[in-house]
C-alpha cells in the first residue's frame, strides 16, 4: 500500500476544526480539503491539509474534487462533522493492507451518538470491521488501479 488520501467536503462548519485536530496525530495521511462554499469570503485555514476550491454542487462533486486530486493509492472520505478515534488512522491502513490486491473498495458504517468510528468490509460473509475508503477505478496500474 502506497498511502492514504482522506478526503473531506466542506462548508466551513465549526465541526472540521474537531475533525482535524483528530487527524492531526495520524502521520502519514494526506489530507485533502473541498470547500465547497458558495461564497468564500474568506479563506479557509485547515493546517497540514491541502485546500482545493469546490464548485459550490453538494458534498458528491466536492468528494469527486477531492479524489481526483489525490496522491495515493486508497482515498477515504469523512465528512466534516465526524471526529474519528485516535486509532482511526491506524486501524485504516492495517485493513487496508490486509484486504488484498483484490479488493478495490471498502466502506464504513457510523455509530451514531459516539465520536468512534466503526466499520466492516464490503466483502461477503467477512464481518471483521473496515473503514470507508475506496481506490479509485481510473488510477494507473503501476499506482494500484484495477
Amino acid at each position: 500500500m502506497s498511502g492514504i488520501s482522506v478526503v473531506v467536503p466542506t462548508l466551513g462548519r465549526p465541526s472540521l476544526t474537531a475533525l482535524l485536530s483528530a487527524l492531526r496525530p495520524a502521520g502519514g495521511l494526506e489530507i485533502i480539503i473541498v470547500d465547497d462554499r458558495a461564497a468564500r469570503r474568506a479563506p479557509l485555514v485547515a493546517p497540514r491539509a491541502r485546500v482545493l476550491p469546490g464548485r459550490a454542487a453538494g458534498p458528491a462533486a466536492a468528494r469527486n474534487t477531492g479524489w481526483r486530486a489525490a496522491r495515493h493509492e486508497w482515498v477515504a472520505f469523512l465528512d466534516d462533522d465526524v471526529v474519528p478515534d485516535p486509532d482511526w488512522a491506524d486501524r485504516l491502513a492495517a485493513d487496508l493492507a490486509a484486504a488484498g490486491p483484490g479488493v478495490g473498495g471498502v466502506q464504513g458504517r457510523e455509530r451514531r451518538g459516539a465520536s468512534r468510528m466503526r466499520s466492516r468490509q464490503s466483502r461477503r460473509g467477512d464481518p471483521r470491521p473496515r473503514p470507508r475508503c475506496e481506490r479509485p477505478a481510473d488510477r494507473p496500474a503501476e499506482r494500484g488501479g484495477r
